[in-house]
């Protein structure tokens, strides 16, 4: 069953959906133009093995639009702020189209 759940982020909603899982988190990211809804099949799916997330990006979606268009680097700025809310560390992240843009600049910067 998918769960909706928003999380309040640099002072913006962020929306996500999960399907609670017996194996770790994997959190998927959308592409551009769309929204974490695009994943919801593949979250269906994974979700039978694994703890698995789809999240709106801000800006997408039903997360919070902030003021200045959004970068990459901002969005990357916004996972890892979404993920210390949502108390996931290190997840496998999985981006579609162009977030996987978004999830490289959040392991390249974010790594630990």
């Amino acid at each position: 069953m998918l769960e909706p759940l928003t999380h309040t982020v640099m002072g913006l909603p962020m929306a996500s959906w999960r399907r609670r899982g017996p194996g770790p988190a994997v959190v998927c990211v959308h592409g551009a133009g769309v929204s974490s809804r695009e994943l919801l099949p593949f979250v269906g799916v994974l979700g039978r093995t694994h703890d698995t997330w789809s999240v709106d990006l801000p800006g997408f979606g039903r997360s919070g639009k902030p003021d200045d268009l959004p970068t990459v680097a901002g969005l990357a700025d916004a996972l890892a702020a979404w993920l210390k809310a949502a108390e996931l560390e290190r997840p496998c992240v999985l981006g579609e189209s162009f977030g996987c843009q978004v999830a490289v600049e959040l392991a390249v910067r974010f790594r630990a």
